[in-house]
């Protein structure tokens, strides 16, 4: 998904607002005015808002050097009230696209904030996602509203869109994911063998599996293999995350590219956020139709 400079005729009707769980790059916060309500990260007996006071070079630095397992915990109403306040103030509606709520609390403080505006004027979505999975949703939203759409409609496009979004990643350890409570469906591939690489997907939002396969090669093969699976030929946006493995995410991007049609990409690590649950060498893909399928 290619930086697109939209041109501005007027003012748009609505902002997007997300949560750090989105891990959009800060190039694409600027341009589309996205704005961003960080995750609170525990490590150890130090908090950490996600994004303000903690980048992500630092989170992994500390995740690498320390043996301290992160935790995060959602923000509150509070907190998206002093981020809707002054947009609404000035005029602006609000869509405001979230971690899904099966693995976060935090689009639930999004619709309780919301109830303290006048009615309609924020519209929450549950992205029921993870990632740039609801960072895609959010950057599509966003051109949206620079095209001039308006904020009930971007709601429906995004709604009927949250359905199409596809993700399937792989993990160095099921550990993380265990100790967070964010195992999911998972549970089913605990106490496989060590070299064995289990293959995941987000399934109605919850982390669920699809398979174990012999080495961390044959699950990158087998990633892009399935989302060339859900893209069934049609153009697609793409996301590539990783858990401090560039390299590896340098070339599960070539793989896509390779065997499906990418009309956009973008490629970025997980946050603390997300990073907190997945852990380190965490590779993920993540898919939706190109021009969010209109």
């Amino acid at each position: 998904m290619s930086n697109t400079n939209g041109t501005i005729g007027s003012k748009p009707e609505f902002v997007v607002v997300t949560d750090s769980g989105a891990d959009i790059p800060r190039s694409y916060q600027d341009e589309f005015g996205i704005r961003v309500v960080p995750l609170t990260v525990r490590m150890g007996n130090q908090e950490f808002a996600d994004g303000v006071d903690l980048t992500i070079e630092e989170f992994w630095q500390r995740v690498r050097q320390g043996d301290v397992l992160p935790q995060t915990s959602q923000p509150g109403p509070a907190d998206f009230e002093r981020v809707y306040g002054p947009l609404v103030e000035q005029g602006y509606s609000v869509l405001s696209v979230h971690l899904s709520g099966e693995l976060s609390g935090t689009v639930q403080s999004a619709r309780l904030a919301a109830q303290y505006f006048p009615p309609r004027r924020i519209r929450v979505v549950d992205s029921r996602s993870a990632s740039i999975g609801i960072g895609m949703l959010a950057i599509h939203a966003a051109r949206l509203a620079l095209s001039g759409v308006p904020c009930e409609d971007a709601e429906a496009l995004i709604g009927k869109l949250v359905g199409e979004v596809r993700a399937f990643f792989t993990v160095e350890s099921l550990d993380w994911l265990r100790r967070n409570g964010r195992i999911g469906r998972a549970k089913a591939f605990l106490g496989a063998i060590l070299n064995v690489k289990p293959v995941l997907h987000l399934e109605d939002g919850v982390v669920a599996p699809v398979e174990q396969v012999r080495s961390r090669e044959k699950s990158l093969r087998r990633i892009v293999d399935l989302a060339e699976q859900a893209a069934s030929g049609r153009p697609v946006q793409i996301g590539i995350v990783h858990g401090d493995s560039p390299a590896e995410a340098e070339e599960l991007l070539e793989k896509a590219r390779a065997a499906m049609n990418v009309s956009g990409a973008i490629v970025t690590p997980l946050g603390p956020t997300i990073g907190s649950h997945t852990g380190p060498g965490t590779i993920g893909l993540l898919l939706m139709p190109a021009g969010g399928g209109r």
